[in-house]
């Protein structure tokens, strides 16, 4: 049985933006473990390529953040050029892309109250698309840590839940089956895989506004471009929006 990583990423609305552009989204990249050795070496040559140095030096690992990307990179082709290659990672090693957000409308905060409790919702739809691979996979979810317990409650929380009811019902009791779901693990922004899935998670919220017609900067129409070559790594790309009816 393979073992996979399924590394997270949220994203919270823009309060500032249109209201049909207003939207909490979880991405998640689904990861066999296997390939650890070969991504490791391919990613840090992506990294090397982007901060050339002299002989016998070696610059700091830069942190990465894909909205802040790269501030002291010559210009934006090199970041274009380093997403690209991030890209063509995840093509390469066959990694599968899933992102599940929610129209952060009036009508979902007045079910969930919060864009917290919508990112949870956002969690257990990803673990149902997730179920034929359960059948074959054995997936432990990584998600960095922000250290609220709101977060601890939604993600670790909820896997917990699960199998402790999984654990005390009769067997069927249980719509879900978890015996291949790993409990939730926390990663930091010091994570190679987490540079990848925040990338992702980026780059395919400016590919939705570019769907919508939403006008954008020079450099994001760029990224947007970028993003379109992601699309056969897609499992799952969808944003919902509630509908309450009286």
């Amino acid at each position: 049985m393979t073992t996979m990583f399924l590394f997270m990423d949220e994203k919270y609305a823009d309060r500032a933006a249109e209201p049909d552009c207003r939207v909490t989204a979880l991405t998640g990249v689904l990861i066999p473990t296997g390939t650890h050795a070969a991504f490791r070496k391919r990613f840090y040559e992506i990294i090397s390529d982007i901060l050339p140095a002299a002989d016998g030096v070696v610059p700091a690992m830069p942190l990465i953040h894909a909205s802040s990307l790269l501030p002291d990179a010559p210009d934006d082709d090199v970041r274009c050029r380093f997403l690209g290659s991030l890209i063509d990672l995840v093509l390469e090693f066959d990694f599968r892309v899933y992102r599940i957000g929610y129209y952060t409308t009036a009508e979902a905060l007045s079910l969930f109250k919060t864009e917290k409790a919508l990112i949870g919702l956002c969690f257990q739809s990803m673990l149902n698309c997730l179920e034929s691979e359960l059948l074959r996979s054995q997936i432990w979810p990584i998600m960095e840590i922000d250290r609220s317990p709101d977060q601890d409650k939604l993600f670790a929380g909820s896997i917990q839940n699960l199998d402790y009811y999984t654990s005390r019902l009769r067997p069927g009791s249980v719509s879900f089956n978890n015996q291949n779901l790993g409990e939730v693990l926390y990663t930091t922004k010091r994570s190679s895989y987490g540079c990848i899935v925040d990338s992702i998670s980026y780059l395919l919220h400016i590919r939705f506004l570019r769907l919508y017609g939403k006008a954008q900067t020079a450099f994001k129409e760029r990224l947007a471009d970028v993003a379109s070559k992601i699309e056969p790594a897609i499992a799952r790309n969808e944003v919902i929006k509630f509908r309450v009816q009286n």
